[in-house]
């Protein structure tokens, strides 16, 4: 008995010892998922010069070829000089600069003409022709990329409907944080999650403050969104239209935002809270939430184990709900209880993803465990505003400029205490 007192109850949880055993089986190397697919065609790789089918990721820019997007790209069909044939498989698609960023703001459209005015967003259909293959797998650079039209059936014309839609809203929206500037940029990548309009110094400086978390789409950011949604309809109307509300706020999130690892994480322990107030469940403990998360995910997305985003989002979380009670005793002798809070969820998070930040990059950031609690608030008070903000530019549009000053002072902020930490020195193992 007194054995099995010292023993975290968590670990007496069938769902948790399941999840923890699976991780075990995964990062062991005894059972490794399926990786995605090479492309299966009747054509020859060799022969093929274009290829057509579904954008499966928001695109990211790369320095690879002189600046490219990468887009994960789901192939439906291949084409020969003289052929076509249908396919199956996965490949990335490396997009010239010019076309993708030809509909954004500020950009002269001239590109989008040639390319046919094709916008590459997630769930788009393109074709477009291949200009050559990279060495190994199938991953190409593309040219020329045109939208292909759904017109099978009811249910894929309105599929594409919603693509095209979500599509305008984030260049509308991209658009909208254009007339703010720079912070306008970082504001972007917190709500959208296309960071290639951050300066190249400050994503380095959140990376050397240990923050790279704040940028990632998260729970934080579902939270946020959440919350707003929950407060406003409590002064409308009763909690579980409050709580619906919420739901539906942080589900328009993930659809406009994208389904990162990380975000699908926050989403899955959202439905899973949800489902449990809705069926007037109790309230499922952490760790149950979390595994139920981890063991769901998987079985949707197996191949997302492989990803950084995927296991440091776990890692940090687990180490929050393993650790941080036993941490926040050591530091609420000696701090207020809020500060104790945030810190000891820091230090937990942060002894939590130590040893897979090492495997992966050989190199942590120890000061991430103080710049968190610093910067983190600043940063919601940033997203706060800034949410605020575009509400009351929609409806007064001549108030932007004014917005945009309290925005770029408080983004201020937010930039110069996060390059103070990122001049912290950080520890490597190489």
């Amino acid at each position: 008995m007194e054995i099995k007192k010292r023993i975290p109850k968590c670990f007496f949880n069938p769902v948790f010892v399941s999840a923890l055993l699976c991780a075990a089986l995964f990062y062991s190397g005894i059972f490794t998922p399926r990786r995605k697919p090479v492309v299966a065609s009747l054509i020859p790789p060799a022969s093929i010069v274009a290829v057509e089918g579904r954008v499966s990721s928001n695109p990211v820019k790369t320095s690879a070829f002189g600046g490219c997007y990468c887009v994960e790209f789901a192939v439906e069909r291949t084409f020969s000089r003289g052929a076509s044939s249908s396919a199956a498989g996965n490949c990335r698609l490396y997009i010239p600069s010019a076309v993708v960023e030809a509909s954004f703001p500020g950009k002269l459209r001239t590109a989008a003409g040639k390319s046919g005015g094709a916008v590459v967003e997630n769930g788009i259909r393109l074709r477009a022709s291949v200009e050559k293959r990279i060495r190994g797998g199938f991953s190409v650079v593309a040219v020329s990329p045109a939208s292909v039209h759904e017109t099978e059936s009811f249910w894929n014309r309105f599929f594409f409907f919603l693509v095209r839609l979500r599509a305008r809203c984030r260049l509308a929206f991209r658009g909208m944080m254009h007339s703010w500037g720079e912070a306008g940029g970082f504001l972007l990548a917190l709500i959208s999650g296309s960071r290639d309009c951050v300066d190249g110094s400050v994503s380095d400086g959140f990376r050397h403050a240990g923050l790279s978390h704040v940028m990632a789409l998260s729970g934080m950011h579902l939270s946020l969104f959440g919350g707003i949604a929950s407060f406003l309809g409590r002064r409308l109307s009763t909690r579980r239209f409050a709580d619906a509300l919420s739901f539906f706020a942080i589900v328009f999130f993930v659809w406009f935002a994208g389904l990162s690892p990380s975000l699908f994480r926050a989403l899955l322990c959202s439905c899973i809270l949800s489902a449990s107030s809705s069926l007037r469940l109790k309230r499922p403990a952490p760790a149950t939430v979390l595994s139920l998360s981890f063991l769901v995910h998987f079985a949707v997305f197996p191949t997302h184990v492989f990803d950084a985003a995927f296991m440091l989002s776990y890692a940090s979380l687990g180490g929050i709900v393993l650790l941080q009670r036993s941490v926040s005793r050591f530091f609420s002798k000696m701090l207020f209880p809020r500060l104790s809070s945030s810190l000891s969820a820091s230090v937990s998070a942060f002894a939590a993803t130590t040893p897979v930040s090492l495997s992966l990059f050989g190199t942590v950031y120890p000061v991430g465990l103080l710049s968190t609690v610093v910067v983190s608030p600043l940063v919601g008070v940033f997203m706060y505003a800034g949410i605020f903000g575009i509400a009351v530019c929609l409806a007064a549009p001549f108030l932007s400029v004014p917005f945009g000053a309290i925005i770029s002072f408080i983004y201020g902020l937010v930039k110069k205490t996060a390059l103070f930490f990122a001049g912290f020195p950080a520890f490597s193992i190489f």
